[in-house]
């Protein structure tokens, strides 16, 4: 995942890392929680893209996945507290694969307009 990240990113001056994914992944969740609904992984990640990529158009969809950036470090940090580590690496699973789904739904926008 992270080596598709970096290959497809337009701007290479920060070097992306496993932790980096992880990081934007749980700030995406704590910013989009309302929006997840579902019991099992699939109907959560679909939830998570649905409402995402509604929402945004492809630069703003840009946009607000750096905006998340921002905070992710804070988030990890208080999920790093948790009682169960289990679960917190599912759900930072479960968001890095939002986060790769919308932002190749963003890039087949971009490529159609």
């Amino acid at each position: 995942m992270r080596r598709q990240v970096a290959r497809d990113r337009q701007e290479r001056n920060e070097i992306i890392t496993d932790n980096t994914l992880i990081r934007v992944a749980v700030d995406f969740l704590l910013h989009h929680a309302d929006t997840l609904t579902g019991d099992t992984e699939e109907q959560l990640l679909k939830s998570a893209v649905t409402a995402t990529t509604r929402s945004f158009d492809a630069t703003h969809l840009a946009a607000a996945t750096a905006l998340t950036a921002l905070t992710a470090l804070t988030a990890l940090t208080a999920l790093q507290e948790a009682d169960d580590p289990k679960r917190v690496f599912a759900l930072c699973n479960l968001m890095t694969k939002a986060l790769l789904q919308i932002k190749q739904e963003a890039s087949a926008r971009a490529a159609i307009t």
